[in-house]
């Protein structure tokens, strides 16, 4: 059944226990901002494949075997692609087996890199894979854990020294190999490890700075309260000078109780009463279609009132959705629907909304939203095909 919602007023239901999201990377804990920093990414991704390619043509006299050093640069190049189609808000969030790609095509160039100047390189100095594989580690910073990065930057160093220790006979500086190991890992580790600080340091703002807006917000509360409780007197003072004060004004005034002056009784009893009960059961959700605050407006179909066991930190994204949707140019805003389906311990959520756009124009418009939704609801689905836009995700209660 689809539950209305009222023209005003605030919903009064506990909004239930907040669970707190694992949020170890920046694209976790500020999705939005990782769809901005996409161009970063791909200008990663273009700047190891350029080093590859005019390092390869400044040390032509070094190929013992061109096709290898060509196969190194478009290995590299692969690896920048791979990143960069990983860091689509349509295949949000950044995955571990793109991470695993991106080391695994690292290493194939060093490989093809060694193969290349096999017998021939003099010098560790002037090769340009470490520094090409520690850009492409840094440019995996706003979407994975600062760990993440340590450990592709290791493992990707580690391959680095094996193939500069197997070419270590040929170099001409009569120093130990482990020397040639450490200029050569240095570039891969240094990148791996800035762009690990800055995951990490991004994560703990973030962290520091919802604590502090929640600390803020606590202390607010309490001074709220009585403004609150003073506002929704207020509602209910409207409802009695607009249903029963007339009521019994024209009663008084004329001084006979009829038959239909018992009719009406009932009628405005039952009017209070049912929105005063309509208001007390309100769920958030409901709240934000009937604020004359926000412009989205429809039905919510929430018969158990399933919405109020969602955490904040995820509540927050789906009022902000909703509120997006309102606003759309692509989307009509007026005419959205919510429908929330607990089945179990598992709740499911679908969200509907019609289209007013071109479908190229809707998909384009609704891909951050999609790159939020993943990031946050591991099952969303974004579909702008057709008739209606249409949002599926789910989440369990708590």
């Amino acid at each position: 059944m689809t539950r209305p919602v009222p023209a005003q007023g605030s919903g009064g239901r506990s909004e239930g226990q907040e669970a707190r999201p694992a949020a170890d990377s920046p694209q976790r804990v500020d999705p939005l901002g990782a769809t901005g920093a996409r161009p970063l990414t791909a200008a990663a991704g273009a700047s190891a494949f350029l080093l590859g390619l005019v390092a390869t043509l400044l040390s032509v006299d070094e190929l013992t075997r061109p096709g290898a050093a060509l196969g190194a640069v478009a290995l590299v190049a692969a690896a920048g692609l791979a990143l960069w189609l990983a860091a689509s808000p349509a295949r949000a969030p950044f995955s571990t087996g793109a991470v695993v790609g991106v080391v695994v095509l690292g290493a194939a160039a060093t490989a093809a890199s060694t193969v290349a100047t096999w017998g021939a390189n003099v010098s560790v100095r002037d090769d340009w894979v470490p520094f090409a594989l520690g850009v492409l580690v840094l440019g995996l910073a706003p979407y994975r854990p600062g760990a993440d990065l340590l450990r592709a930057g290791g493992l990707l160093a580690l391959v680095v020294a094996l193939a500069t220790l197997v070419q270590a006979p040929g170099f001409a500086a009569p120093v130990p190999p482990a020397v040639f190991v450490v200029v050569a890992v240095t570039p891969v580790l240094a990148l791996a490890v800035g762009g690990a600080v800055f995951s990490s340091t991004f994560v703990a703002l973030v962290r520091r700075w919802r604590e502090q807006a929640q600390a803020q917000r606590r202390e607010t509360t309490s001074a709220l309260r009585g403004q609150v409780a003073r506002s929704v007197q207020q509602d209910r003072v409207t409802v009695l000078n607009r249903d029963v004060v007339p009521f019994f004004a024209d009663l008084l005034r004329r001084g006979v109780v009829t038959a239909d002056d018992l009719a009406g009784a009932r009628r405005a009893g039952d009017s209070l009463r049912t929105t005063l009960v309509a208001e007390a059961d309100r769920t958030w959700l409901e709240a934000l279609f009937a604020s004359p605050l926000t412009s989205v407006a429809g039905e919510v179909d929430d018969p158990a009132g399933a919405a109020a066991l969602l955490p904040r930190e995820r509540r927050t994204v789906v009022r902000a959705l909703l509120v997006a949707l309102g606003d759309s140019d692509v989307v009509d805003g007026r005419a959205v629907r919510v429908a929330v389906a607990a089945d179990g311990a598992r709740v499911d959520v679908v969200v509907t909304a019609p289209v007013t756009a071109p479908e190229p124009l809707v998909r384009t418009r609704v891909e951050p939203w999609s790159a939020v939704l993943r990031v946050v609801f591991a099952d969303a689905r974004v579909d702008p095909a057709g008739a209606a836009l249409t949002l599926r995700f789910s989440y369990d209660q708590h």
